[in-house]
């Protein structure tokens, strides 16, 4: 199902957070907590699209290993 950037940017807080990355729409909301270099690097990209940040600091296979695939939602249309 593909999602509007609009629809994606409803969801940019800490109870509601989706990403886009690559044109693919992420809900990252459990890992915001967990997440390594802390909650505000997520944070400054809820609902909207972090691709350049994103691809700076991670591997292209993270999403695959670290993110449960329920939670990879789709993307954007």
């Amino acid at each position: 199902m593909p999602f509007s950037p609009k629809e994606v940017a409803e969801h940019n807080t800490k109870s509601s957070c989706w990403v886009i990355i690559d044109k693919k729409v992420y809900d990252v909301t459990d890992f915001v907590p967990e997440h390594p270099g802390g909650p505000r690097m997520i944070m400054n990209f809820a609902g909207r699209d972090a691709s350049t940040a994103f691809k700076s600091f991670h591997s292209p296979d993270v999403l695959a290993t670290r993110l449960p695939r329920h939670k990879h939602l789709g993307h954007i249309g």
